[in-house]
C-alpha cells in the first residue's frame, strides 16, 4: 500500500505557497512596464523587477535560523503580514527610487516566507514517495511562473496597475489563511541544543553541502529569466505576439503533465535520468527561439523552458531535502531558494546589460539563457551527476548535523 501524499498539511502549505508565488510573478511581469512611466531605461525596469528576489535573499538568510528561535508559524505569520503590507503601498508609490525600495521590501516578505512553507511541506512527505511529493509539491510554485504572468497581463490590461495591485493583495490575504491552516509541530525544524553553537561559518546560514547542487538551479532560473522578464520586449521585434501569449499556457500543460512522471523517474530510477535532459532541452529551446523565432520555436522554448527549469526546479530541490538531517532543512531549503532568488534577482539585470551593450538586442538575451542553461548541464555533472551515490550527503555532513542524526 502506498503512503499517503495529499494530507491537510502539505495541501494547505501547498495553497498558501501557491498565492505567495501568483503575487511574485504577477507582479514580476508587470511592473517593468510600470516602471517605464517612470523613465526607466531597461537596466533600471530590470533591477525594479530583480530586487523583489535581493530582498528575499537577505530574508532567507535570517529565516533558516529564526524556525529554531521562534517556531515556523510565528516566523509564516509574521513575514506573511510583511507581504501583504507591501502589496497594499504599491497603490501609493510615486517614484522610481520608492518603487525599488518597496520590492525590497516585499521581497524580504516573500522570501522569509516561501523559506518556511517549503520547509515545513517536507515534513509531510512520506520518504518512499519523496522526490513523487516533491514535484507534486513545487508546482505550488512552478505553476505561478505560468498562471501569474499570464493573470497579470489579463488585469493589467482590464483595471490597469491598480487592479494588479489590488489582486495581490487579495492573493497575500489568502497566503495567511492558508498558512494559519498547517498544524505542523512549531519545534520541528529547530537546531539541536547545542548545535547552533557548534556549527561554523556559512553553516550558521545555510547548509554548505547543498550549494553545488543549489547552483545548478541558479543557473537554470537565470536562463528561464531570458523567457519570463524580455519576451514582452523580444516577442513585437519578431512578429510573434500572438505566440507568445500563449508561452506560458503551454509551458503550464507541459509541466502538469511531466512533473509527476520525473517524480516517479526520479525515485526510482536515480537523479540522471532526469536531470541531464532537462538541461539540454531548455538550451536547445532557449536556442532555437533565438536563431529562427517563428510559431513554431516559440511552442518548442516552452516546452524546453518546462522539461528544464519548470521540472528540474523540483529535481533538485528533492535531491538537497532528502539528503540532510530534518532539523537541517530549514537550511538547505534557503540554500536552494537562495541560488534560486540570485538567478531571478540579478539575471534581469545581467541580461539587461547584455541588451544594452548589444544595442537592446533581444535576442542576444536568448542566446546567453541558451550557454547559461548549457553550462548547468555541465556544471551537474561535475558537482552530483558523475559521483553516482547520494550517501556521502549525510556522510560527510558537518559534525553538529551528524550528532543530530
Amino acid at each position: 500500500m502506498k503512503e499517503k501524499i495529499f494530507s491537510r498539511n502539505y495541501c494547505a502549505a501547498f495553497f498558501a505557497q501557491f498565492c505567495l508565488g501568483m503575487v511574485m510573478y504577477m507582479l514580476m511581469s508587470t511592473l517593468t512596464e510600470y516602471a517605464t512611466a517612470f523613465g526607466a531605461t531597461v537596466f533600471l525596469a530590470g533591477v525594479v523587477s530583480g530586487m523583489y528576489a535581493v530582498g528575499g535573499i537577505f530574508s532567507r538568510l535570517w529565516s533558516s535560523g529564526a524556525l529554531g528561535r521562534f517556531g515556523w508559524k510565528k516566523v509564516a505569520l509574521c513575514t506573511a503580514a510583511l507581504h501583504l503590507l507591501a502589496c497594499c503601498c504599491y497603490f501609493f508609490v510615486g517614484s522610481l527610487p520608492l518603487l525599488i525600495v518597496l520590492r525590497f521590501i516585499h521581497g524580504l516578505g516573500f522570501g522569509a516566507t516561501n523559506n518556511v512553507m517549503f520547509t515545513v511541506s517536507t515534513s509531510t512527505y512520506p520518504k518512499s514517495r519523496y522526490a513523487e511529493a516533491t514535484g507534486y509539491f513545487t508546482l505550488s510554485s512552478i505553476l505561478p511562473v505560468a498562471l501569474g504572468p499570464f493573470l497579470g497581463k489579463w488585469i493589467l490590461n482590464a483595471f490597469g496597475h491598480s487592479g494588479c495591485f489590488a489582486a495581490a493583495c487579495v492573493l497575500s490575504c489568502l497566503t495567511l489563511l492558508f498558512i494559519s491552516l498547517v498544524t505542523v509541530p512549531a519545534d520541528t525544524f529547530g537546531e539541536p541544543t547545542g548545535a547552533a553553537r557548534m556549527l561554523r561559518g556559512v553553516n550558521r546560514l545555510l547548509d554548505v553541502k547543498s550549494l553545488p547542487v543549489a547552483c545548478c538551479v541558479g543557473l537554470m532560473t537565470i536562463g528561464y529569466v531570458a523567457v519570463m522578464d524580455y519576451s514582452a520586449e523580444y516577442a513585437p521585434t519578431v512578429g510573434l505576439e500572438a505566440i507568445f501569449s500563449c508561452f506560458y499556457l503551454i509551458y503550464a500543460a507541459v509541466v502538469i503533465l511531466v512533473r509527476p512522471i520525473a517524480g516517479k523517474l526520479q525515485d526510482r530510477r536515480g537523479d540522471n535520468i532526469v536531470c541531464y535532459p532537462g538541461a539540454f532541452t531548455q538550451a536547445i529551446g532557449l536556442f532555437l527561439v533565438a536563431w529562427k523565432p517563428c510559431a513554431l520555436t516559440v511552442v518548442l522554448c516552452a516546452i524546453g523552458c518546462a522539461l528544464g527549469y519548470g521540472t528540474l526546479n523540483s529535481c533538485y530541490n528533492a535531491i538537497i531535502c532528502s539528503h540532510v538531517n530534518p532539523r537541517r532543512r530549514s537550511y538547505a531549503v534557503a540554500s536552494f531558494f537562495l541560488l534560486c532568488d540570485v538567478g531571478l534577482g540579478f539575471g534581469p539585470m545581467i541580461l539587461g546589460s547584455v541588451a544594452t551593450l548589444c544595442g537592446e538586442n533581444y535576442r542576444v538575451i536568448y542566446y546567453a539563457g541558451a550557454v547559461l542553461s548549457l553550462l548547468t548541464f555541465v556544471l551537474y555533472y561535475c558537482v552530483w551527476g558523475r559521483k553516482g551515490d547520494t550517501a556521502h550527503w549525510i556522510a560527510d555532513a558537518p559534525d553538529a548535523v551528524k550528532q543530530s542524526t
